[in-house]
């Protein structure tokens, strides 16, 4: 919950952050390779095995592989030099990707992963551009800082219609937490190449457990400081649409500002603040009849324009059936949910009567079909 609140979820999961780390420490140590005769060939070659060598000994997870396979092709037009074109690279590993899984178009992990490197190539170099401090350390921390602020707007949209929640300490987790995180990562994978000998000197373990505990206990300073996490927000897909309608709009007014991109922005952003008027409209009107999915339960909400009136077959408090109704509230903005009632077995909508049956001693002969 800690990491949740601190905007700092995506350091646990084994995805695109762990994979570039990885892809950085090895590009580091393989450096040396480059002063032999087809150094960079063979150092591509390394790279490459090393990260699917990974991603076996990491189980094969979907995650894992789809942020190699992304890694891979990135890591080959690195090698070619072509640093412009890497948005080319990206979408060719996205159309590969999807060849061979469809499915993975409609998973939040895979657009996630592609929405945040995405970000980071168009939006950092361009942030980047703003300042170029002299001194090492402020420079590795302001790229840090462009680093994290870009995959967070890549995925600011994506995170507010799935979780209808926003962290404004993702800089702080991202400046604190990820050096640490360089640092585990590093250590870990030292650990695993120890492991293989049977020598892990107990020293070495002390020392990885200390660090992990330092980074757990910046995640609980951040953590604390609720007032910078924003819950319940109102998201639509139509919003997530014409939200990265602005974004795409916005960076390509930041490369080539002109009076048709400004207005073209403006727009834009006229259209967007348009839709979450007419959204918030929507959910004051009309009708609906919702049956949730409660496990050996019944759950219904009958919405009457912005009132909802619940009935269940349980009164006693449900965690899952309150983050159902939590979820459908989010949907709509305004709606305001009566207390919950008994279940009723006979509903009335419009010019539909709907029969509940959720107990085995329901008559279902009752003269007339509902």
């Amino acid at each position: 919950l800690n990491y949740q609140n601190a905007g700092a979820m995506h350091l646990l999961a084994i995805s695109g952050l762990h994979i570039g780390i990885l892809l950085m420490i090895l590009n580091t140590v393989l450096k040396p390779i480059e002063r032999f005769k087809h150094g960079k060939k063979i150092k591509l070659v390394a790279l490459i095995a090393f990260l699917w060598f990974f991603a076996f000994l990491s189980g094969l997870s979907a995650s894992v592989i789809r942020a190699v396979f992304m890694f891979t092709i990135l890591s080959i037009g690195l090698h070619s030099g072509r640093r412009n074109n890497l948005g080319h690279y990206l979408f060719t590993a996205l159309f590969f990707s999807l060849i061979i899984h469809p499915g993975y178009l409609f998973d939040l992990g895979f657009q996630l992963s592609y929405a945040a490197v995405l970000s980071i190539i168009t939006l950092s170099p361009l942030m980047q551009s703003l300042w170029n401090p002299n001194h090492p350390i402020l420079r590795y921390f302001w790229s840090l800082l462009v680093i994290s602020i870009s995959a967070q707007i890549g995925v600011l949209p994506l995170s507010l219609y799935y979780f209808h929640q926003f962290s404004a300490l993702f800089f702080l987790s991202s400046l604190c937490v990820i050096p640490f995180l360089g640092i585990i990562l590093g250590m870990g994978y030292f650990m695993l190449v120890l492991n293989q000998f049977d020598y892990l000197p107990e020293f070495y373990l002390k020392m990885y457990v200390e660090v992990i505990r330092m980074m757990n206990q910046v995640i609980e300073i951040l953590a604390g400081l609720d007032f910078l996490i924003f819950k319940g927000v109102f998201f639509t897909l139509l919003l997530l649409l014409f939200s990265y309608m602005l974004i795409a709009f916005l960076i390509s007014w930041m490369r080539n500002p002109s009076a048709k991109g400004t207005i073209a922005t403006l727009l834009s952003m006229i259209i967007l603040a348009s839709t979450l008027f007419v959204e918030k409209g929507l959910t004051q009107t009309g009708t609906s009849f919702i049956v949730f999915h409660l496990y050996k339960q019944s759950l219904v909400l009958n919405r009457l324009g912005g009132k909802g009136f619940v009935f269940e077959s349980l009164s006693e408090q449900n965690t899952i059936k309150q983050r159902l109704l939590n979820d459908y509230q989010l949907e709509h903005l305004t709606l305001k949910l009566e207390e919950s009632n008994e279940m009723n077995h006979f509903f009335s909508i419009g010019n539909q009567r709907i029969l509940v049956i959720d107990h085995p001693n329901i008559k279902s002969d009752l003269g007339f079909k509902p």
